[in-house]
């Protein structure tokens, strides 16, 4: 594959943090997490976000005392 179209793929796609599949750039999502470094983004395709979403949904729900 010539490197302008190497380029050209990359330009418009992300890399998710997680599986490292590459998805397109409209379709990726951005964690935000406050950490004691900083705050850090990361980007993940749909089925790693979706992962993230109920793992997070199910700490907050043990912090607001409601249990798994």
């Amino acid at each position: 594959m010539s490197e302008w179209m190497k380029r050209l793929i990359a330009k418009h796609t992300v890399e998710c943090f997680n599986c490292k599949k590459k998805t397109e750039a409209k379709k990726v999502f951005t964690v935000e997490m406050n950490t004691d470094e900083g705050l850090v983004k990361l980007s993940a395709c749909p089925e790693c976000a979706s992962d993230i979403n109920e793992a997070l949904k199910a700490v907050e729900d043990i912090h607001n005392g409601k249990g798994l």
